[in-house]
């Protein structure tokens, strides 16, 4: 079992972005979904509805102004303490523009963190955790 992540978890689930998950495969189908933590390789969401995610899917991913086209794949899932569904999806890159833009992504957003963990309280925070 690792004791640490490769890549860290950000909690963005106070950070003020819009966040949009749609899929031709059904991902959102009419749900409000959000993004609690988001890492180099992966998302956490979180709905009130059960998400029926069985599949590897192609989804649009909107994070404020940054748009990714990316493949997700269901890792687990559960409840929360407030009885939210939560599911871990893995992320792949099917195009190589949006890898980097997504690297550009994490790597800004670990800067934000460093940046707010030096000044005042934190924006966003990490989770190194498994």
């Amino acid at each position: 079992m690792l004791k640490h992540r490769y890549f860290p978890r950000y909690n963005i689930s106070k950070l003020n972005i819009s966040v949009e998950i749609t899929s031709n495969d059904g991902i959102q189908q009419g749900k409000k979904l959000r993004i609690i933590d988001i890492s180099f390789s992966g998302i956490k969401i979180s709905s009130a509805q059960k998400l029926e995610l069985t599949k590897i899917s192609n989804v649009d991913i909107s994070l404020g102004k940054n748009n990714f086209n990316v493949k997700v794949g269901p890792i687990w899932e559960g409840l929360d303490e407030d009885n939210n569904h939560i599911v871990g999806l893995k992320v792949f890159f099917h195009k190589l523009d949006n890898y980097q833009r997504w690297l550009r992504f994490i790597k800004a957003l670990d800067i934000l963190v460093k940046a707010k963990h030096k000044s005042s309280e934190p924006l966003a925070s990490t989770n190194n955790s498994v």
